[in-house]
């Protein structure tokens, strides 16, 4: 099990536990498709979102622009840590909350 932290269209912050690709996929509504980010971690998001009617997720959106590149995101999100050596999804950083609450406080 993965320590994930899972990021809504409207805005709400969980941290959740996930073990199996098709648990993530039931999280993000889809097939996945991983953003890495800067900070040593990656955003996993539906890649079809975009092309569906989904709603968008500014938060995860800023905070991708925050520690990657600017992109309008849609659906749900969600951040992993990734291993320096593996590149394997493990648990997310605990600052991670921190930063997104941050983020969600200016918007």
């Amino acid at each position: 099990m993965t320590t994930v932290i899972k990021i809504t269209p409207a805005g709400e912050i969980d941290t959740i536990r996930i073990g199996e690709l098709p648990d993530y996929q039931r999280e993000i509504g889809g097939w996945v498709a991983e953003l890495r980010l800067s900070n040593g971690h990656a955003l996993l998001v539906d890649e079809e979102a975009g092309l569906k009617a989904a709603e968008p997720n500014l938060l995860a959106s800023l905070y991708l622009t925050e520690h990657g590149r600017g992109a309008l995101l849609f659906n749900t999100a969600l951040i992993v840590a990734l291993h320096p050596r593996t590149g394997e999804w493990i648990d997310a950083a605990p600052d991670v909350d921190e930063q997104l609450r941050a983020i969600a406080a200016q918007i």
